[in-house]
């Protein structure tokens, strides 16, 4: 009879693709609850989220002012950096004209889905008119790995404490010759 020894291992420490990419450009948002917490059932985040943050954490802050940029059209140009596993992240830079807000710039970043089989472009836009600044927390449609930049992206506005606030939207995307961009945003559809 042949006996069986197990033979003990040291602990291990598991990688994480995501903590990397992440943190080269920053797009974290704290999805610690720091004042109150609302229930699930009352309010949900405006898009699917990561089975491991329980959505109980979200704070909600429906009493945010909701922005002025019906209709706005912002063009400007972009670059891409390597990206590597972690996907291709874009940089964009724009200016648009909101009939309620007047004149703004459009500054931020979106990171497309890597080495995964199927994920999300995510990524933060800031708007900004005259002294009033939005944060738009933007996440694609599922695609596969290393696709296309999506047509569409969804949008959730932050509040200044990085809260999602219920005001949501959708931006239609357009990538053009010489790297330039044209974002038409739609507030109020969400996908």
């Amino acid at each position: 009879m042949r006996s069986f020894h197990v033979e003990s291992l040291e602990s291990r420490r598991l990688m994480s693709a995501t903590a990397g990419a992440d943190s080269v450009l920053n797009d974290s948002v704290n999805y610690a609850a720091t004042d109150a917490v609302v229930t699930p059932a009352a309010h949900q985040p405006p898009f699917e989220l990561a089975a491991t943050v329980p959505q109980s954490t979200f704070v909600v802050n429906p009493s945010f002012p909701q922005p002025t940029f019906q209709g706005l059209t912002v063009t400007g140009t972009y670059t891409t950096l390597v990206g590597g596993d972690f996907g291709i992240p874009y940089i964009f830079t724009g200016t648009g004209v909101s009939a309620k807000a007047g004149q703004g710039t459009l500054s931020g970043h979106v990171r497309l889905p890597g080495f995964i089989a199927f994920g999300h472009a995510k990524g933060k836009l800031t708007l900004t008119f005259g002294s009033r600044v939005l944060t738009l927390s933007v996440k694609g449609p599922k695609e596969p790995g290393f696709g296309p930049f999506p047509a569409k992206l969804f949008y959730a506005i932050l509040d200044p404490a990085g809260n999602f606030t219920q005001r949501v939207g959708q931006v239609d995307v357009t990538l053009g010759a010489g790297h330039t961009f044209t974002f038409a945003f739609h507030p109020g559809l969400s996908g």
